[in-house]
């Protein structure tokens, strides 16, 4: 038992020592491998605004895809025809008024350039 009491008194002052430092060491380690408070919660705000916005793309990407699978209808196409002529229509008038018009500039300029009295 002396021999125990002699190595006690030996090793107690070192491990008194040695065990709050060892400890500290411990604690700065485990401090760095894990994020403080804030990060760790502005991760986790990170992380539900992307989950949030993958569900809207995602809902946006299964209408497009029902878009590209699905085929107009026959009244779709119709209607979608008859607009294009209606289009086309007005786009005729409104070239055939632009030719009426510059035909009659064209007289007026004649009229103006000729001498009265067919001379």
């Amino acid at each position: 038992m002396g021999d125990f009491l002699t190595k006690l008194m030996v090793f107690w002052p070192l491990a008194v020592f040695a065990m709050p430092v060892l400890l500290a060491v411990g604690l700065l380690w485990l401090r760095t491998k894990f994020p403080e408070l804030a990060a760790f919660n502005k991760a986790v705000n990170d992380i539900g605004e992307l989950k949030s916005k993958v569900g809207i793309f995602e809902v946006e990407l299964k209408e497009l895809r029902n878009d590209i699978e699905s085929e107009p209808t026959r009244a779709q196409l119709n209607a979608q025809l008859s607009d294009a002529i209606a289009r086309l229509s007005r786009v005729e008038g409104g070239i055939e008024g632009v030719g009426r018009q510059i035909h009659t500039q064209s007289q007026w300029i004649q009229a103006l350039a000729l001498p009265q009295g067919g001379r």
